[in-house]
């Protein structure tokens, strides 16, 4: 059994890909057939879950091979060195294609800057969106703190008010400039999402009304975009996610040869075509880029111009650091199950998650806590995090099932 975790943005390809490896039935060396099993995880979340999960991934598949790195630097080396690319996309801001075209796409080049310029600027909004579409730009990204695709574009933006196309340091994060970029940035996100999959699904389900723009990998643009969103492609550069798919070295011999089996297939005509399919780039040769990667579909294949060069592990701990004192403060109301049917570990594990939780939230931010079982109490009603975090998880360590 070849157990696979991979990136969300991957997964419209992974599954039918799934299928048809295991279909071939492919055997190892030693005549066991080799079966594939699909687990779906962002970069940042699978850095966390990992340590607890070594032993049970075969093949991690995140966005880049920096995400591989930080794992090592939480003490876990075995998926460092066999590595190998799979598919590529670029990090694009998918926007609503009447929108775009109102603000000169596709001839007139636009950039991480000048969405955050528009953002800060109602006026200029309202302007170039003929006010059809909200009184100010509302944006999404993914979880920096989860997803890779959130870290890189904050990282983006650092690169761009940097003027810069090599990797940005950690020292180059906490420049002002950088800082009033991301805080400008972050002003117009109105919501963040886990992953940019969902994200996609979400614009096209909730129309231009909800966002104005959502930064997503090129695939999820056509996987979901329909022809109504496109691709800008912003003119400073942006990351390309290549997913290297890593064998974990600390697995069974037989272990490592089956995920190189499924590797191979994913590398192989019938994998790469069925990753064009679903909106990614083949790195195979042999595959030659056509449709859906077209104009019909809001993307061009000719772009990104400029790539910035991958960040080190310090600089993505920086940035993650930066937008913790960049983004709005949130307001969170957190139901907690109480009943009896929480006797046991079932309430420990709730209160360990919920204390976790608490830990993480800023001390601008706002918490509610609500216990429900017969009844529904509020048990911490509107408090600011920085003055009651104490008596938010002493209040989560207290409750009993009941």
């Amino acid at each position: 059994v070849v157990n696979v975790l991979a990136n969300s943005s991957l997964e419209p390809w992974l599954r039918p890909a799934v299928s048809e490896f295991n279909a071939t039935e492919e055997e190892t060396g030693g005549g066991k057939r080799a079966f594939a099993q699909l687990s779906i995880a962002e970069s940042g979340q699978a850095v966390v879950d990992l340590p607890a999960a070594e032993d049970e991934i075969t093949l991690w598949i995140p966005e880049g091979n920096v995400w591989v790195d930080i794992l090592a630097d939480e003490g876990i080396d075995a998926f460092q060195n066999d590595c190998q690319s799979i598919a590529e996309s670029p990090l694009v801001i998918g926007r609503w294609r009447p929108v775009a075209e109102s603000l000169g796409w596709p001839g007139l080049p636009l950039g991480w800057l000048d969405i955050g310029s528009l953002a800060a600027d109602p006026s200029a909004w309202a302007y170039y969106s003929g006010g059809e579409y909200g009184d100010r730009l509302r944006l999404s990204h993914a979880h920096p703190g989860l997803s890779g695709a959130g870290t890189n574009t904050l990282l983006a933006i650092v690169q761009s008010a940097q003027s810069q196309t090599a990797a940005v340091t950690p020292e180059d994060v906490g420049e002002p400039i950088v800082q009033a970029s991301v805080g400008a940035f972050e002003s117009a996100v109105s919501s963040f999402n886990t992953d940019t999959e969902s994200l996609g699904k979400t614009m096209i389900e909730r129309g231009p009304g909800y966002l104005g723009a959502g930064v997503m990998y090129e695939s999820s643009v056509v996987q979901h975009g329909d022809g109504e969103l496109v691709a800008i492609y912003p003119l400073e550069g942006t990351f390309l996610a290549t997913h290297p798919a890593c064998i974990n070295e600390a697995a069974g011999q037989e272990s490592q040869e089956a995920a190189a089996l499924f590797r191979d297939f994913l590398l192989g005509e019938t994998g790469q075509s069925l990753a064009l399919q679903n909106g990614l780039r083949p790195v195979n040769d042999a595959v030659a880029i056509g449709s859906p990667l077209d104009e019909a579909h809001g993307v061009d294949p000719t772009q990104p111009e400029v790539i910035f060069d991958p960040p080190g592990v310090n600089t993505i701990y920086a940035v993650q650091e930066l937008w913790q004192s960049a983004r709005k403060p949130v307001n969170i109301v957190m139901l907690l199950d109480t009943s009896g049917s929480m006797r046991g570990g079932k309430i420990e594990s709730m209160q360990e998650a919920a204390e976790q939780f608490v830990q993480q939230m800023g001390d601008e931010d706002k918490i509610t806590l609500v216990e429900f079982y017969t009844d529904v109490d509020v048990l911490v009603d509107h408090a600011s995090v920085g003055s009651d975090r104490e008596l938010a998880i002493e209040t989560i360590r207290n409750l009993q099932p009941g």
